[in-house]
């Protein structure tokens, strides 16, 4: 830029001074960490393996200046995470966490005295950071049931594993030995109630994503049933009593001839029953069932 100036004497003198806007030539380079991580976990530091270059023109003072940016694979553009710094050549862990496979790239623009005109920025590479899918893993049981009775079978299923991935189950935190199918079914009287049962995908990434049920069991009633005679002969009348281990409220009972239901019509009252349709190998049982719904039976022949 020049200028010529004339005095008022018709004299004339020019001077100039060169305008050079100084030019990033190379935006430099980041390491590429080639990784796949957890969804939620945070992704590594990205860091500069050589730092962008500016042309200066005798500019001592003119620096590169640094953006971070990111997109996802299908994006049309890219999205600058914060601000522009002098400092930022690093993308350091946790100043963004990925919630999907995401490219990322560090764009270089030049500076002088605080000023970037630069028309013509340079980027690194663009570094991609997978993130493994989370498998939000699902526990099921028949009819959603998770209260059961001692004496009852619960079969288990873990949900949205997919071709790959390893499975374990675990009781109370203590890791249940054989169990590596995404079912796992609780034989008779094998859980108590309050135990947590954990179902646990690892992903071919190293991943693991679990969740977790709790199971309330109900004791099972203790059926008894008494006659005052072990020997009777045929015709007699004989009365039976059922009980829960020695309690009768709190239960229901019924009668069986045989397998065949008895009625008060046959003699039954609550908890007793009294017939005298007894014969040689008669079998006499009773269904007690217990304030929790769970039911035991006993028999005298």
């Amino acid at each position: 830029v020049s200028v010529d100036v004339t005095n008022g004497s018709g004299c004339v003198s020019t001077t100039q001074i060169a305008a050079l806007v100084p030019d990033v030539i190379s935006g430099g380079t980041v390491n590429d960490p080639g990784s796949t991580i957890c969804a939620g976990a945070a992704m590594p530091t990205l860091s500069s393996t050589a730092s962008a270059v500016v042309s200066l023109f005798g500019m001592a003072t003119a620096v590169p200046v640094y953006q971070w940016q990111f997109k996802l694979p299908a994006d049309p553009g890219w999205t600058d995470i914060g601000l522009p710094t002098l400092t930022g050549v690093n993308l350091v862990t946790g100043t963004y966490t990925p919630a999907q496979t995401t490219l990322f790239r560090r764009v270089a623009f030049s500076s002088l005295l605080g000023i970037s005109c630069d028309e013509t920025p340079m980027t690194t590479g663009v570094i991609t950071i997978n993130v493994d899918t989370n498998r939000n893993p699902v526990i099921t049981t028949p009819g959603g049931i998770l209260t059961i009775c001692s004496s009852d079978p619960l079969t288990f299923t873990g949900q949205n594993g997919v071709g790959g991935d390893t499975f374990a189950w675990y009781r109370n935190n203590a890791v249940m030995a054989g169990q590596t199918l995404s079912t796992f079914t609780a034989t008779p009287t094998s859980l108590i109630s309050g135990d947590d049962i954990k179902f646990e995908i690892t992903t071919p990434a190293g991943c693991i994503y679990d969740t977790t049920v709790r199971v309330i069991v109900n004791a099972d009633p203790i059926p008894r049933l008494t006659t005052p005679s072990a020997v009777i002969c045929k015709n007699d009348t004989v009365v039976y009593t059922a009980s829960n281990n020695g309690v009768v409220a709190g239960s229901t009972y019924v009668f069986k001839l045989d397998g065949v239901t008895q009625t008060a019509a046959d003699g039954v009252v609550g908890n007793v029953f009294t017939t005298s349709a007894i014969a040689t190998n008669t079998i006499v049982s009773v269904d007690v069932t217990n304030g929790s719904g769970c039911v035991s039976t006993t028999q005298i022949a």
